[in-house]
């Protein structure tokens, strides 16, 4: 099993391994964004547009377009990062943690 996600802004510690890291049944591989990118992608559409919506509204979902640009901007460089490092006939499963 892969898994693509989102790190802390600051790493804890650096990662060494540039071929991934192995975590028990799954490997994580870091996809380097920039700062710009996380704010709109992540705090911006994932965490204040869909958020809100996959969690009855328990507050109001705000939306920029330059947000929605960037997350269709960002996902295929997480596409090609699993791509990159999925086994030949492997199932891959990518799922924003919002859309639980």
């Amino acid at each position: 099993m892969g898994r693509l996600a989102r790190s802390a802004r600051r790493a804890l510690r650096p990662v060494r391994d540039r071929g991934g890291s192995r975590g028990g049944s799954f490997h994580v591989y870091p996809v380097t964004l920039s700062e710009l990118e996380l704010e709109r992608y992540y705090e911006g559409f994932s965490n204040a547009t869909l958020w809100p919506l996959y969690h009855d509204v328990i507050a109001p979902p705000i939306y920029h377009r330059i947000w929605w640009e960037s997350y269709r901007a960002v996902e295929p460089a997480l596409r090609r990062a699993g791509r990159l490092h999925q086994r030949a006939g492997a199932t891959v499963w990518v799922q924003d943690y919002q859309l639980q």
